[in-house]
């Protein structure tokens, strides 16, 4: 009868074969037997070997891309591809124990709310070991799609294995959190631009805002002999109208007008009601002048 203490993946015992001999194996059995592989997957409370594993597939990956790109483009014995090598040990050796570690720790809840038999430490050995299909998107053309599609089988299979689930179940321990995860990658995407074409909306608003007054203002000049209006009131009660609403001191569209204006002329500007959120830039213009801009971070 199978022990489950004596089990263990190629990798598990790579001291006696060699380590490339041992991740080449451990590769292609993640690959084409996954189901087997979790079963013979020894649990451990050292994660070592899964995550030296998640590191060599990774940094396999990263090398491999880096060196299709770079015979692409025909800069293979340049020294950039040299750098790119090095940029790619080093964001691969960061970013993957990190990456594990966060990824374990948005994925496991879900595996407790489905009531998995395994523990954290089985979610982060799914994930490691399912980093073999990271090498798969070193396949041109059609590399990326197949290493995804190869690495949700994979996932599965591990939850199935490790945590005991139906198919179903681990589809569904699987996909809410990558949903989740999706979720908050837009989120953290599209909030920013948002914000930022709200931002820029306020702007050009503003500075057309300005241009306009300034306009008015000029064109009542042009009607009173040289003589600029007084105030905004001139513009609205005196006829003929030259603006239809009044700006001096008013919020509008989160920014603030200020209208210093007498016979001689005239000084207009519109400020950000709060500076960085509702707009960058401070527009003014004075009396037959060109519109200026400035930042309203540096102003302060």
């Amino acid at each position: 009868m199978d022990n489950p203490e004596k089990r263990g993946v190629p990798w598990q015992n790579r001291q006696g074969s060699g380590p490339a001999d041992a991740f080449w194996k451990t590769l292609k059995f993640i690959l084409f037997k996954p189901a087997k592989f979790f079963a013979d997957l020894k649990a451990e409370k050292s994660y070592l070997a899964p995550l030296s594993f998640a590191f060599f597939a990774c940094l396999i990956t990263a090398f491999g891309i880096t060196a299709l790109n770079a015979v692409y483009k025909r800069s293979i014995f340049s020294p950039k591809f040299l750098l790119a090598l090095v940029s790619s040990f080093i964001s691969t050796f960061v970013i993957v124990p990190i990456g594990l570690f966060i990824m374990s720790g948005i994925m496991y809840p879900f595996v407790l709310l489905l009531k998995g038999k395994g523990k954290f430490k089985g979610t982060f050995d799914i994930l490691a070991y399912s980093s073999a299909a990271n090498v798969v998107s070193i396949i041109p053309l059609i590399g990326s799609i197949a290493a995804w599609i190869w690495g949700i089988i994979i996932m599965v299979t591990g939850y199935k294995q490790v945590h005991q689930f139906s198919t179903p179940k681990a589809i569904v321990a699987y996909g809410f959190p990558m949903l989740f995860i999706i979720a908050v990658l837009s989120a953290a995407i599209a909030v920013p631009n948002f914000l930022n074409a709200r931002l820029a909306l306020n702007e050009n608003a503003a500075e057309a805002t300005v241009k306009s007054i300034a306009a008015a203002a000029e064109d009542y000049a042009a009607q009173k002999n040289g003589e600029y209006p007084a105030g905004e009131s001139d513009f609205k009660f005196a006829p003929p109208v030259y603006m239809d609403k009044i700006n001096n001191n008013q919020a509008i569209l989160g920014y603030v007008y200020s209208l210093d204006m007498g016979p001689a002329g005239y000084k207009i500007s519109a400020t950000p009601d709060k500076c960085g959120i509702t707009g960058n830039k401070i527009f003014t213009i004075e009396t037959k002048s060109q519109i200026a801009e400035k930042n309203c971070l540096k102003a302060r």
